[in-house]
């Protein structure tokens, strides 16, 4: 599925580039940029509950976990003054999140009383389609430094959890006869359905040809969640993400300019 969505941005990318004049000495640049992202995303979430909304678990507290995912999609963007711009990316992301807590305890064996630790276990996916809006600033030398917010809406949150007796190793067992116990999948619930990130970002255009109409960017961003993952619940999600993405500087023709008066 991911393959087939690189191809169709590619192929989106060339049909656009081949529209392009060769000759660039009669055009003039557009006010308008249009290109295609790709970026893998490093997610930290800040937990603090107990259990899932209506599953059973026996863990302490849930504080905190990380995970990984990507982004991918298109954007536009619009400079009207100078160095300014206003920049929307418009995508969809996938994002992992895997939340553990050791928990010493108790149990006996052998008519001992012997040390233990439970590994509690929350495995979670989310899909998003967002739109991002930005103000971005470019400097003379390719540097730029963007502000916005990523809007994103869940389309789909699925968990799965688990508990499981590490120690002692290969002895033991919960209630149910097992080293296993709560193992529970499925959708989340009680969750928002819009999930907003401020946005920061700095990126550094390289040109690929000599009259500008191509542009690679690295891009580096820093996403703070500004609402919770829970309605009740806290689940708030912060990441960086790194990327590049391929844009294209059109022209338009002066070929034929008015003669003067």
């Amino acid at each position: 599925m991911q393959n087939k969505v690189i191809i169709y941005i590619l192929s989106c990318l060339i049909f656009i580039a081949s529209a392009i004049p060769a000759d660039a000495q009669l055009f003039n640049k557009s006010f308008w940029s249009y290109g295609a992202f790709g970026e893998y995303i490093y997610a930290t979430h800040i937990t603090d509950f107990t259990a899932l909304p209506g599953v059973p678990n026996c863990c302490p507290k849930f504080t905190g976990g990380n995970g990984g995912g990507f982004a991918l999609g298109l954007l536009v963007q619009y400079r009207f003054y100078g160095y300014n711009n206003i920049y929307v990316r418009l995508g969809y992301q996938q994002m992992n999140g895997n939340l553990t807590v050791i928990e010493p305890e108790w149990v006996v064996l052998n008519n001992k009383l012997t040390p233990a630790q439970i590994q509690h276990n929350i495995n979670t996916k989310f899909a998003m389609p967002f739109i991002e809006p930005m103000y971005k600033f470019n400097t003379i030398i390719g540097l730029s430094f963007s502000i916005g917010l990523n809007c994103a809406y869940i389309v789909s949150a699925s968990y799965s959890q688990n508990e499981l007796l590490i120690k002692p190793e290969n002895r033991g067992t919960f209630e149910n006869g097992k080293r296993i116990r709560n193992e529970h999948s499925g959708t989340l619930s009680s969750t928002n359905n819009f999930l907003i990130f401020a946005d920061l970002t700095t990126e550094f255009e390289f040109n690929l040809d000599r009259h500008k109409l191509y542009v690679l960017t690295p891009r580096f961003a820093f996403n703070y969640g500004l609402n919770s993952l829970f309605k009740i619940e806290k689940w708030r999600i912060t990441y960086f993400s790194i990327g590049i993405s391929l844009k294209i500087n059109p022209y338009y023709d002066l070929s034929n300019p008015l003669e003067p008066n």
